[in-house]
């Protein structure tokens, strides 16, 4: 039964890094997961890509936020120094 499950699983993972819907490291990451016995069936690593899918575009999303947060800081510090250079 373990056998049949992790064919399942492996099909599955190369079908959707094959169709784009995962990179190359998920898919080594969620590989290594099922050899070890973390997901139970199919469904279940479906849900966890999903999982894990947005947990990156919020981590993207956070980034590019603190990104323009600097670059406003570091704006609002230049214009501040040519401004005391000014006086």
């Amino acid at each position: 039964m373990w056998v049949i499950r992790q064919r399942c699983l492996r099909r599955f993972l190369a079908k959707s890094r094959a169709m784009g819907k995962i990179d190359k490291t998920l898919y080594r990451q969620f590989y290594n997961k099922c050899k070890g016995n973390v997901y139970k069936n199919r469904r279940v690593l479906e849900e966890a890509i999903f999982q894990a899918k947005a947990e990156q575009e919020r981590a993207k999303a956070l980034s590019a936020q603190a990104q323009l947060r600097r670059e406003k800081l570091i704006a609002k510090k230049a214009k501040l120094a040519a401004k005391l250079a000014l006086q």
